[in-house]
Order: C-alpha cells, then structure tokens, then sequence
C-alpha cells in the first residue's frame, strides 16, 4: 500500500472541510472537531499502528460519515423560520380512544381491532388519509410518536425569490434540533411530491436536516419578512377574541400579535410547564396570555414595557364566568429597538389556564 503521509492526509482533512462548508452550509469546525474524535478513538483502539496508518484509518472513518451527506440529493435552501411548534404526539389520541373503550366494553375493544386482549391500543387504521395503505395495521401501537410544525420563508438554488413554506419533523427529530427563530438561516430539504395550491412550499425532513444561522447578502429583517409574508395574519390583541371564534375550526390557525408587554416570568408554570407573559391592546383595555413552552424560553429577554412579535395558536376557556383567550405561543421575536431588559420579576404565577388541545 502507498504510504501516505500525514501531512497529506491533513491536507485532505481540510479539503473535506472546505467540501462540507461550500455544499452543506456547515461550519468547517464540525469536520476539524470530527476528526480530532476519529482520531483519538483509533489511537486508543489501535496504539500498535504507526502514527501515519493511525491517521489514515481515522480518515477514512471521517470521509465515510461525510460521503453520504455529500452524495444526498436534498436541495439546498436560504430563508427564515419564524415558527416551531412544541412536539406532538399523533398517538396520545388513539391510545386514549383505545383506553376509555377497553374500559368500557373490554369484548368490543377486541372485536373492534382498537385494543389487544391485554388492552394494548392497536393501529386500526387500515390506510393512511393519503389512502396509502398502512402495513401497520393490527400491530400494537408505540407508546409515543412525535411530529413537530415548523414554517417560515425559504428559497431554493434554483428559485429566484423566497416563498413561504411548513415543513413536519417526523420522530426522529422532532424536539431535537436547535432551530434558530427570527434569523437567516441555511438547510437541506427534500420538496414532498404533492405541493399546495396556493403558491407556498411544503417540505420534507432531510435525513441530517440542520438549520445553521448564517449571513445572507441583502436578505430582509425579521419585521420586513412578517409583513411581506405574513401580513394577513396580524391580529390586535383587542380583536383576538372575535378572531379566535372565526379561525376556530381550522387547525392550522395562526395569530400574529404585535403589541406591548405587559408582564413577564420566564419561569415555567408548575401546571403546564410554560412560561407566562402578558400582552395588552393598544389602548390598554385588554390583554391576552400568551403561553411560552420550553423550547422558546430562551427568547424571553425582554422586560414589561417591551414591544414584542408572538405568534401561534389561540385557544379560549371560561374562568369565574369571564371568557379569556389565550395564545400557545409557536414564535417569538422582541425588535431590539423596542426591548426594554429583563427585570427581577415575582415568584412564578400560577394560572388555571390550560394548553391548547
């Protein structure tokens, strides 16, 4: 075998970083700290090779990681993501359906194809709303499975301009992945075969799908993107009632509120395990709850007073006769100019307030 030498295969090392940073959008430092780790597990597994062959095989361990990543066809695009949603479970649904059955009729359950005879819920489903059928059928259902919505703006390498797309984390990465809200970003996507209608973008999870924030050369602001894209769905707090009665049914509503805060605490409520902050209407006379889940808590830097950009789902409950609305917040952004710093603020406030279902 030709001997290598090691100053060759650092060369090489950093080639593959350079390949990795033009055609991913990904740091260098990810492959150079890669392979310092391949690197030293192949000294500590293989101390009786030669320093040259110890490094040649730690090569090939970092070139066989990259190769696939380097060969996906999963398109490459720039954009903005400007919601992510809490984890979902797709499952808790039908594993209550399946319970309250079994404990109702045990013998029906059974009949029915909704439980076993131990009363494990069953995947009834005999095709998919696609009309795919499902080859789990008849199988025990997994305890859990995950899906998390995200959306914002993108645009492909092949597109001239940015359009608004949602993309659904499946299992495997839902509420695993840091995605940057608010701020340019780079990623691979797989566009789904079947696009909407109505001249946005639906995406599908690419097998090592990251958002990296990024510097992009005359991409526009938070606040331009919202207006551009989204103008429409701009709701003042004072209106949020009505508008929550009318966008009820549909499940993909969304509320953007842009008003001023009225009060914060970033700790999380011991009912729900969110955040709670308060919103008011221009005039002051109404004020909404906006509940904060964990995954966005790093955004509340801000203070009372501050004026702020939430955006999510509305939700409305009856407490003491009086009827609230509420927002489960999905997107947070507070415009530097308009944020005032994060005071002490009081122990957690405990609120009876439910999450949206």
């Amino acid at each position: 075998m030709k001997e290598v030498k090691m100053s060759e295969i650092k060369t090489k090392v950093e080639k593959l970083a350079e390949q990795v940073k033009d055609k991913l959008g990904l740091d260098p430092q990810e492959v150079f700290s890669q392979w310092d780790e391949e690197l030293a597990l192949i000294k500590e597994l293989r101390s009786d090779l030669t320093a040259n062959d110890q490094e040649k095989r730690a090569f090939l361990r970092l070139r066989g990681h990259w190769k696939k990543e380097l060969r996906s066809p999963a398109k490459f695009f720039e954009g903005m993501i400007i919601k992510v949603a809490p984890p979902f479970d797709v499952l808790r649904s039908m594993h209550q359906s399946a319970r309250m059955l079994f404990d109702k009729d045990p013998q029906k359950a059974i009949a029915e194809g909704w439980t076993d005879a131990e009363g494990n819920a069953l995947d009834n489903r005999k095709t998919y709303s696609t009309g795919r059928e499902n080859p789990d059928y008849g199988k025990k259902l997994p305890p859990h499975r995950h899906i998390q919505n995200i959306a914002g703006i993108a645009k492909a390498n092949d597109m001239t301009t940015p359009v608004k797309f949602s993309m659904v984390l499946s299992e495997r990465t839902a509420g695993k992945l840091d995605i940057p809200l608010f701020t340019p970003v780079k990623f691979r996507a797989n566009p789904a075969r079947k696009q909407p209608d109505d001249g946005t973008m639906a995406l599908n999870e690419y097998s090592s799908i990251r958002f990296q924030a990024a510097e992009i050369e005359g991409f526009p602001g938070p606040e331009e993107v919202l207006k551009q894209f989204y103008e429409d769905d701009f709701v003042d707090v004072a209106d949020l009632s009505e508008w929550h009665k009318d966008n009820e049914s549909d499940p993909r509503r969304m509320a953007i509120i842009d008003n001023f805060v009225d009060d914060v605490d970033p700790e999380a409520n011991p009912s729900t395990g969110n955040s709670r902050m308060v919103m008011i209407s221009d005039d002051g006379a109404e004020e909404v709850v906006i509940w904060v889940p964990e995954h966005l808590r790093k955004y509340l830097d801000f203070g009372a007073s501050s004026r702020v950009i939430a955006l999510g789902r509305t939700s409305q409950q009856t407490f003491d006769d009086e009827e609230r609305t509420m927002l489960n917040c999905e997107g947070l952004y507070a415009p530097p100019k308009d944020k005032i710093p994060l005071e002490e603020t009081p122990e957690g406030i405990v609120s009876a307030a439910e999450d949206v279902k």
